[in-house]
């Protein structure tokens, strides 16, 4: 086990740490704007591919040739939509340890607590190693190529507050 990186008093079980922090941390900013009056939130991860891929080859005894210039691919992570709901900043902001950590994030709570943001669409990277050392987890995950820090994209929307 290991500490939680934001709260000394939980222990992690250390093989799971990498899902258990990116859980944590989507949980965390999906119940933020849940409470900000999200109307809809999709998260997906971004992989940068930016090679070029060249591709040919005799299928069937027809030749063929293609290059490919893929840039990046996206693999959902979570979508949410909801109805009309409350505009709680307390409730949003209560016990959360990993947002204050993102600025994307914590310009679009501000966008939505001050003002009447409506929508929003960027990308983040997060570190899902959440500050825990990374000589001993990949001592721990002998030969595991993990990756922990993500490209996520976000789009959300919000209810307009008059609406609320």
């Amino acid at each position: 086990y290991c500490e939680h990186p934001k709260d000394k008093n939980i222990l992690l079980p250390l093989d799971k740490s990498n899902d258990l922090i990116k859980n944590l941390i989507l949980e965390e900013i999906i119940h933020t704007y849940e409470a900000l009056g999200a109307k809809r939130i999709e998260i997906n991860d971004v992989i940068d591919l930016s090679s070029e891929q060249k591709a040919g080859g005799i299928f069937k005894g027809i030749k063929f040739t293609g290059d490919a210039n893929q840039k990046y691919s996206k693999t959902l992570v979570r979508k949410k939509e909801y109805g009309k709901g409350t505009f709680d900043p307390a409730r949003a902001m209560k016990n959360k340890k990993f947002i204050y950590d993102m600025p994307n994030i914590m310009t679009t709570i501000d966008g939505r607590i001050n003002g009447n943001q409506t929508l929003e669409s960027f990308s983040e990277t997060i570190d899902l190693s959440g500050g825990l050392n990374l000589d001993v987890l990949t001592i721990f995950n002998a030969g595991l190529k993990l990756n922990y820090k993500k490209n996520w994209q976000f789009e959300v929307e919000f209810y307009d507050k008059t609406e609320i």
